[in-house]
């Protein structure tokens, strides 16, 4: 198994979303990179980190994800609740590799920055292709 640590804005939420939504390609983008890593890991964990996750309850957010049709190929969902910062509560929940982390903002952590594929706010998960090679680096090898 492996856990996709996943941020919205920056990552899903770009300047190509009209309003708070999702941008379709970056949507079509987590699809195709959870289904690489499904192949790869056998089952895929889904955590999300965004501060989202304070605005709204598990169930909206459950929803969302599902209206977008990401939780297809996902075998479990984790939506944090205990927030000290967004490292430390991903180093508490990593407890075992392999992980990776989709985010745009800057870890202090280089254990953690080992698992970031950092994207620009801007352009989301439009901004990335391989995400298998990245972490080919790590894993596969």
């Amino acid at each position: 198994m492996i856990t996709i640590y996943l941020d919205f804005d920056g990552v899903l939420v770009t300047k190509f979303s009209k309003g708070i939504t999702f941008d379709p390609v970056c949507v079509e983008k987590l699809k195709e990179k959870i289904q690489i890593l499904k192949t790869e890991f056998q089952s895929v964990r889904l955590c999300v980190i965004s501060n989202w996750r304070f605005e709204r309850s598990k169930e909206e957010i459950t929803n969302l994800l599902a209206s977008y049709r990401l939780l297809e190929d996902i075998e479990e969902l984790v939506i944090p609740v205990n927030f000290h910062n967004r490292e430390q509560e991903i180093l508490m929940d990593a407890i075992k590799e392999p992980f990776v982390i989709f985010d745009d903002e800057h870890y202090e952590n280089p254990y953690l920055r080992k698992h970031l594929i950092r994207l620009r706010t801007e352009d989301g998960l439009r901004g990335i292709e391989d995400v298998l090679l990245i972490l080919q680096l790590f894993y596969l090898n």
